[in-house]
């Protein structure tokens, strides 16, 4: 797989942001700037 069929899974999260441990704002992006990464979004029911 070429970094140009990669982008096809990618949606465009520019902008967004979400709060790190100790509730700094972060801009997601800056997260996985140069490196790849695995985002998942955990739901706790209880």
């Amino acid at each position: 797989m070429t970094d140009a069929d990669e982008k096809i899974f990618l949606p465009d999260v520019t902008g967004l942001t979400v709060l790190d441990m100790e509730k700094n704002v972060v801009e997601l992006e800056s997260l996985w700037r140069g490196r790849r990464m695995v985002l998942t979004f955990l739901r706790h029911f209880g």
